[in-house]
Formats: structure tokens, sequence, C-alpha cells
């Protein structure tokens, strides 16, 4: 059985107020092409399909689309809820996906247990969106009720997941799908720092050895984990943040079946988006910005200086539209700052002056320092 896992869409994402979703768009129509092409029994889609709660029509669509084509192609699709997502929203659509053969598990249960038919055979699936910390506290396990107000937060993961697994019937291929953060995987700068935090953490020691195959959503890294059976994190479908620029995006194509061992292969897609950070010298800039003007993209432009600049992010932006992010840096900033003599500490003006020099690398000018005068005043008549 062939199966496509996929996660973190992040449909409606904003970069420095520019919508990401024109690279969705690419990416998602490669997705479904290569689902069509390499007769993809099923598609699993682990959390986080769209960026926020309250996604734009535009970007709805988009995903509606998408999981229309794969209906119309007549494969099955799995979906969970991820953090970002809201449980609601995904909840209110569950009977019209239904429709559209696909399955859509937005609260947590112990009896999200499903049979995901597929051309090659039954699938059976069981699902854990986010665990959020509000939504897993009411789901009761089968214990009493002071051992029950000891469990953790991990620990009441780790039940849940026992609890599904355990669900599962045999004589088919058996997965777990979850939207969920694990000990020890590799990170990346555009994931929400709390959510990645050890407080929301479990080992993968939690997922049972009899499973064929954990699809995770989450961490935006594509990768395998460490665990006692086959498991990954699919990543996003394309970079998010220029931290992440030139880094491999894509999903995870998926062999299981009984008897055998798991293959996995990640395919890598080519963004339709790409995000460049560069670094460039403010003798040579507008020379190398007329030459980048011609590469598709979105940017970050770093630009080194000898003495401040004003309306260099404009310039930018005038040779390079696509900019998104200008930074400068002084020469000064490369070397380190003179100590200001204690004994001129007192004298607010002089090291004010001083604080200049060290950060722009000239003294300030007259009005600025009036300027600076005059809020020190304002500050000390309202102290008074």
């Amino acid at each position: 059985m062939r199966l496509l896992h996929t996660a973190d869409w992040h449909a409606g994402r904003h970069l420095s107020r520019r919508g990401l979703d024109e690279g969705l768009e690419k990416s998602l129509g490669e997705l479904v092409d290569y689902a069509v092409r390499e007769k993809v029994d099923a598609v699993l889609v682990a959390g986080d399909v769209f960026d926020g709660t309250k996604p734009p029509h535009a970007s709805q669509q988009l995903v509606y689309r998408t999981l229309m084509r794969l209906y119309l192609e007549k494969i099955p699709v799995a979906l969970i809820a991820g953090n970002h997502d809201s449980v609601g929203h995904w909840h209110s659509l569950k009977p019209l996906f239904e429709l559209a053969n696909v399955t859509v598990v937005s609260e947590l249960s112990t009896g999200s247990i499903h049979t995901i038919q597929t051309r090659s055979g039954p699938l059976h699936l069981a699902s854990l969106p986010w665990p959020n910390e509000r939504l897993l506290s009411p789901i009761q396990f089968e214990q009493s009720d002071s051992d029950e107000l000891k469990l953790t937060w991990a620990d009441r993961v780790r039940r849940l997941v026992q609890v599904l697994c355990n669900k599962l019937p045999p004589g088919a291929p058996r997965l777990l799908m979850s939207h969920l953060m694990l000990n020890g995987s590799r990170v990346s700068c555009s994931e929400r720092t709390l959510s990645i935090s050890d407080t929301y953490a479990v080992p993968a020691e939690i997922f049972p050895k009899d499973l064929n195959y954990v699809a995770l959503g989450h961490v935006h890294t594509p990768q395998t984990v460490a665990a006692p059976i086959k498991s990954c994190y699919a990543g996003c479908l394309r970079p998010l943040d220029f931290g992440e620029a030139g880094e491999a995006r894509g999903f995870y194509r998926v062999e299981v079946g009984l008897g055998k061992p798991t293959e996995t292969e990640f395919v890598e897609l080519t963004p339709g988006q790409p995000l460049h950070q560069i670094e460039l010298q403010r003798e040579t800039m507008e020379q190398e910005l007329n030459q980048l003007a011609q590469r598709p993209g979105l940017y970050k432009v770093v630009v080194h200086l000898q003495t401040p600049e004003s309306g260099l992010a404009d310039l930018v932006r005038r040779k390079l539209p696509n900019a998104l992010m200008v930074k400068t840096i002084l020469a000064s900033h490369n070397q380190a700052p003179d100590l200001i003599a204690p004994e001129k500490l007192l004298d607010p003006v002089e090291t004010f002056r001083q604080f200049h020099q060290s950060e722009y690398g000239c003294a300030p000018e007259g009005e600025l320092v009036d300027l600076f005068l005059s809020l020190i005043q304002e500050d000390a008549l309202e102290t008074a």
C-alpha cells in the first residue's frame, strides 16, 4: 500500500505582511500530481492545514480545491487538526468532507479509530490531533479518580496513544497519525516557541512497536525520528521563514504492508515562492540588486555600510520589489565599542554622544542632541 504523508500546509501564512499562498498553491498542485502519477492509495495530512483559526477565504478555497481534486481522482484523505487549526472549524465541516471521502478528526477522543478503504485494501488509522491541555484534561481513562488527578500532560498523552493503538484491529496495516512534539526533534525558526518546548514534548518511546507507521505533524523540518517503529515528521511543503531559505521541504512517500518493513522516501518539492537571504556590500549593492531582480522569490537583504545612510531601504525596494526585509550593518558594529569613562557617566549628553558614535560611527547632529535634551527635560518634569 502506497501512502503520501504531508503536514503543516499553513495556508494563509504571511511573512513580513506578504502572503505565502502563491507558493503553497504550486506545492499543493505538485503534491496532487504526484499522488495521481504514482497511484497513491491514500493521503495523510497531519495537522496545521491553516496558519490560524480564522483563515482567509482565499486560503480556505485553496485547501478545499486540493481536497476535492484528490476526491475526483478517487484518492481518500485522512486529516487531523494541529495547534494552529480551529477545532470547531474542522468539526463543523466534517459531515461535508465525509461525502468527499475525507476523514476529519479535530477533537480528542479515545474512539478516533477509522478504517480507510483504499484500492489496495483497508487501512486502520488511529488519530491524535494536537493534544490541547484544555481538551485533553476531560478525557477519562480506566483508573481511579485519585490516580487521574496525578496524571501530568505527558502522562495523559501517553495513555491516549496506548488506548487508541490498542483499539486498532488486526488484518491490515495499522497506523497512528498525530500532531505532536517529540523530545529530540530537530526544529526550525518558524515554529511557535512554546509549542516546541519541553512543556509540550513527549518521548518517542510511547509509540507501540506493532504499528506499521507513525505519521507526524507539527515540526517543520522533515525528518525520521528515533522511535521503536518507523516514524516521520513530514515537515512543511515550503520554507516559511528566511531562516529556512534553501532547506529541503516536501512530503514522504510511505510503503506499508503486512509482514514486511515499512519503507519511506522523502520527496523534495521545488518552492514556488523561494526565499532568499543575501548580504551585500554598499559599494556593489546596486549592481547586484539589478541582477537579483531577474531571479524569482522573496528576499531578506542585509547591507554592510561604512556610515549610516537614510532612505537605503527604499532604494533597495525600488531596485528589488520583492525585498520584504532590509537590514543594515555598520562597520563599527564589528568593533568593540569604547568604554565610557566613569567620570562622564553622570553627563547624559556626553553619554548619548559616545553611544551614537559607537553605534553609528559618527557623532550625533545638533538637532538630534537638542531632541535628546528635550526628552530628558520632559521626563524630569513628569517625575518631579
